[in-house]
């Protein structure tokens, strides 16, 4: 099955890899409708997008054999935080394989990155 390994998203490569899994694990699932990619670009653009003026995240990749097989990000809304009086992160845009110890480490991941 191969060596698990949870990495952060730092570069352009693995960026393009955290935005395409989606694509890639349900491309043959009749019941989902995939979001325009160019869409999916800006919205983590982190220096672009307006979201982010306010918010820091890390993305995290599960790989089994050099495949991803989940991804999650990990974010901290500072908006959120100062409007609601919390100190709470937040996680989104988790997807994963049949793989339950993937989807747990990045999980584990963004835990870890939040806390």
């Amino acid at each position: 099955m191969g060596e698990l390994e949870v990495v952060p998203v730092q570069d352009s490569k693995r960026l393009t890899a955290f935005l395409e899994f989606p694509y890639r694990l349900y491309r043959n699932s009749p019941f989902w409708a995939p979001p325009l990619r160019i869409a999916q670009k800006e919205l983590f653009d982190v220096r672009k997008h307006p979201f982010w003026a306010n918010a820091d995240a890390s993305f995290f990749l599960a790989r089994r054999g050099g495949e991803t097989v989940a991804r999650v990000a990990a974010i901290v809304d500072r908006n959120h935080n100062r409007i609601h009086g919390e100190d709470a992160g937040f996680f989104g845009f988790f997807e994963s394989a049949e793989d339950p110890a993937a989807a747990a480490a990045v999980l584990g991941a963004a835990c870890d990155w939040l806390r």
